[in-house]
Parts: structure tokens; C-alpha cells; sequence
């Protein structure tokens, strides 16, 4: 299992991560196009939007990159990662729907973690909304902790000193 630390994406790297985003990229076909009634085509439209978002907007940004935990050239479970004036914000975990339920998403966090280590002290934030208990305890069994809490989500924050 390696982790692999990306600033672009080739065409085929790109059907990789669009396959991570599957479900996310499904339920999102209501929200961008309540309109289109055909599915197909919806996520057609949610994928290219998503890809040119990363290559047009995300990766333009200094220091942002996605991680992504690959198994035998599978590509299992993806974050985005933006460095923030003094700490990271962590963006769209998730893990492929057929690699779910076995660890990954906690592997890839603290994959990430270490990785980090390198740079020396860092704080590392994300927001998990309040339905979502199986990130929520994901990101807990990383050692984050929660920041802040409302009706709508938690921050949640993992700080390291060396």
C-alpha cells in the first residue's frame, strides 16, 4: 500500500479518482442538475465538472494536491489537501464504494500524517457533518479532535509538535 501525492492528474489518473467519487459524484446529480433526468449523463456532467475544477481551480493554488492510498494500482481512497495560512484543510475523503468498511479512509489519513511529519509542526482541520458517524469516528481513531460542533457538523482538528 503506497500513498501517492498528486498537483495533476493524467486522463487516466483522472477515471481513477472519478471511480473513488462514485457515490459522492452520483448523490451530487440532484443537487448541480435538478433538471436532468438521465442519470448517465448527469454524472457525465458531475465528473467533467469535478476534473475541471481540480485542473482549472485546485491545483492552480500553491500547495495543493490530492493524496490518494493505492493498492496494487488500485486507487482505494482520496483527500484533498489545501495548505491554509497556518494549518491544512483536509476536502473530500472518501473511499472507492467497493473498498469500503475495511480501514482505508484511517489509512490514508494517517499515511498523510506521517507524511507531514517531515515538514515539522502542522495543524491539519476538516469538517464532517454531524450525520456522518463513520467519518466522524475515522478521523477520532486518527487522534483528531473536535473543535467545534453545531446542529450541522463538527471541526474537527489533528495538531502535531514535534
Amino acid at each position: 500500500m503506497k500513498l501517492l501525492i498528486k498537483d495533476s492528474l493524467t486522463k487516466n489518473e483522472k477515471r481513477k479518482l472519478m471511480d473513488i467519487y462514485l457515490q459522492s459524484n452520483k448523490e451530487n446529480i440532484k443537487n448541480f442538475y435538478p433538471k436532468l433526468n438521465n442519470d448517465v449523463l448527469g454524472l457525465k456532467q458531475i465528473e467533467e465538472d469535478f476534473c475541471n475544477y481540480l485542473e482549472n481551480e485546485f491545483f492552480k493554488i500553491n500547495g495543493n494536491k490530492c493524496y490518494v492510498l493505492v493498492l496494487n494500482d488500485n486507487w482505494i481512497s482520496a483527500l484533498r489537501l489545501s495548505k491554509l495560512d497556518n494549518f491544512y484543510w483536509i476536502e473530500a475523503l472518501e473511499t472507492n464504494p467497493e473498498y469500503r468498511n475495511k480501514g482505508y479512509a484511517q489509512k490514508l489519513l494517517l499515511k498523510t500524517i506521517n507524511y507531514l511529519k517531515r515538514e515539522g509542526n502542522f495543524i491539519i482541520k476538516d469538517e464532517v457533518y454531524i450525520n456522518n458517524i463513520v467519518s466522524l469516528n475515522t478521523h477520532l481513531k486518527c487522534n483528531f479532535q473536535i473543535e467545534f460542533k453545531d446542529e450541522e457538523k463538527y471541526i474537527l482538528k489533528y495538531t502535531y509538535r514535534k
